[in-house]
């Protein structure tokens, strides 16, 4: 099976992965869109040579959203025709969008919403129930 990304664009998703805050010259400015819209809205008879896909918790403002970056990466697809092309995950067009930006040429970010814990919530009830099970080996 041929590589859905070249190496240049694998290098662009892993430099926005970790920091969506995008280079110099590339617009910054999220649009937020209405309810409504979904990802196959966004893409319908478009091409882009790669979509990135983040999640953001709006309930909880997980992760923190600052003004140039919004929500986590998730994932990442081309749209071929106005249709996801991935290899290795399925993503549903009809998912609404929070947030979307165009940051370069033919590349796409999606925001959607996604619910995401707070790992000292987890943590929390991790040692609630350690404390439970010594109680009653005692």
């Amino acid at each position: 099976m041929a590589a859905l990304f070249s190496s240049s664009s694998k290098i662009r998703i892993l430099n926005m992965q970790s920091n969506l805050s995008f280079k110099k010259g590339a617009k910054n400015m999220y649009t937020k869109v209405d309810s409504t819209m979904t990802i196959g809205d966004l893409i319908a008879g478009k091409d882009y040579s790669v979509v990135v896909y983040c999640g953001y918790d709006v309930e909880r403002d997980i992760p923190k959203a600052t003004e140039n970056k919004i929500g986590s990466v998730m994932g990442w697809f081309k749209v071929k025709d106005g249709k996801i092309v991935s290899d290795d995950k399925t993503y549903d067009e009809s998912e609404p969008v929070l947030f979307f930006s165009e940051p370069f040429e033919k590349e796409l970010v999606v925001v959607v919403d996604k619910k995401f814990f707070d790992g000292s919530e987890l943590r929390e009830c991790l040692l609630g129930l350690a404390e439970e099970r010594r109680k009653k080996e005692c």
